[in-house]
């Protein structure tokens, strides 16, 4: 029997749920101190937030190429060309010239780290609080997540909890019915739109507020950032063991951006492309590539049918790839997170079978144990394989021209 933890509060916030069982669940979320964030707006809600956004488009629209001149954000544009001009010129160096070994490794444990940052903390931990965390392991998933790029886990968490508010409406920060490339990456080059700021005012933040970690880190963001993601990541190589400035920065570099569009596909890819098991009347899917190179961010479908789910999944960590859900797991009994929510199978079944697609459940509630194990490894397997496919990229190519692929 494989071991896994089980969680001390079955609580599912879902907007699918009768009255009865929302009121239930809220109460229970009140008497043990805990927000509700992510309850669905009714019908009137998006009627009236798409309405008005209309009008305000109708009234305000000043078209220059593919979105108003005055809705660009040139300093976001500048410093991302940058950053992608180095990421181009500095892969196909690797490409072509030896790397040193430490700085490889070096490199893949930044990128798990601060994948873990942006999944763990960011996301599980803080913007939908799915577990409990002590201090320490607070701080060591804020460190990481500074270190991504991603912006304030205060801003990121506020405008995540509106994406789940409001999402696909006009209020959507990363709203995908704008486009692929909106909902990828086209929401950090422009302004947020008027709807946005006015119903994110309305997310509750107040138990951000309250962890001065968070409130320093989001007021001094800026010099953190570049602390943590370029001067010490690209100075440690320069003087532990004498890589080249130039080589260590591109380094650094093609990690940032590697792990941000590993993560940004998920606001694309997983909004287009995959099958909607939980919810059919959603556009979020269940996309496995996503799920791979995100580290088990890909049940994009579920996620947004239970968002308080510690295991972002219905699965456990070792049913699915997730690196994350198995960090999490390491921390419970290391006695540094504790309290995961988690919603039962029955409600799972009871919503999935009511919205989405009650062929999906018989199939895997068929699986035997050792089906689910033997699925899971290699899950797994493949996802530790997808997950690293820069480094085989150049492997195979250099092999292939003849070249030196890595020295000591």
């Amino acid at each position: 029997m494989v071991a896994t933890h089980k969680p001390e509060h079955e609580i599912v916030n879902c907007d699918l749920v009768d009255d009865k069982l929302k009121n239930e669940i809220n109460t229970e979320l009140e008497k043990s101190g805990r927000h509700n964030f992510d309850w669905a707006a009714d019908e009137n809600e998006l009627a009236l937030v798409n309405g008005q956004d209309n009008k305000a488009n109708n009234d305000n629209k000043k078209p220059m190429f593919l979105f108003g001149f005055r809705d660009l954000v040139w300093t976001n544009i500048v410093w991302l060309t940058i950053l992608h001009v180095i990421f181009v010129w500095a892969f196909i160096y690797t490409l072509l010239e030896p790397i040193k070994f430490f700085t490889v490794v070096w490199g893949g444990l930044l990128s798990v780290g601060t994948a873990l940052g942006l999944s763990v903390g960011n996301h599980r931990l803080w913007a939908h609080r799915t577990f409990q965390a002590k201090p320490l392991l607070r701080f060591f998933l804020l460190c990481l997540q500074t270190a991504t790029m991603n912006g304030s886990v205060i801003s990121f968490a506020r405008d995540h909890r509106n994406h789940h508010k409001w999402s696909g409406t006009h209020a959507d920060p990363k709203n995908p019915d704008r486009g692929f490339f909106y909902a990828h990456i086209g929401w950090w080059l422009l302004r947020k739109r008027p709807e946005v700021i006015e119903y994110g005012k309305k997310i509750p933040i107040d138990d951000m507020l309250e962890e001065k970690m968070l409130v320093f880190q989001h007021r001094y963001y800026l010099p953190l950032m570049f602390l943590s993601a370029f001067i010490i990541p690209v100075g440690v190589p320069i003087l532990i063991w004498n890589e080249h400035p130039f080589i260590s920065l591109g380094s650094s570099v093609i990690r940032i951006l590697l792990v941000l569009h590993h993560f940004f596909a998920i606001n694309s890819f997983a909004h287009f492309y995959g099958h909607h098991p939980y919810n059919r009347y959603q556009k979020p899917t269940e996309n496995q590539i996503i799920n791979w190179i995100s580290m088990g961010e890909g049940h994009h479908n579920y996620h947004h049918t239970f968002p308080f789910d510690y295991c972002n999944s219905e699965f456990y960590w070792w049913e699915k790839y997730s690196p994350a859900s198995l960090f999490i797991e390491v921390c419970i009994l290391l006695r540094l997170a504790s309290k995961p929510k988690k919603p039962s199978k029955a409600l799972i079944r009871k919503v999935g079978e009511a919205k989405g697609k009650p062929e999906y459940f018989a199939m895997i509630d068929k699986r035997s144990l050792p089906k689910r194990i033997a699925i899971g490894l290699f899950d797994w397997l493949a996802g530790m394989f997808v997950t690293q496919w820069p480094l085989w990229i150049g492997l195979v190519f250099k092999v292939i021209d003849g070249r030196p692929t890595i020295v000591f």
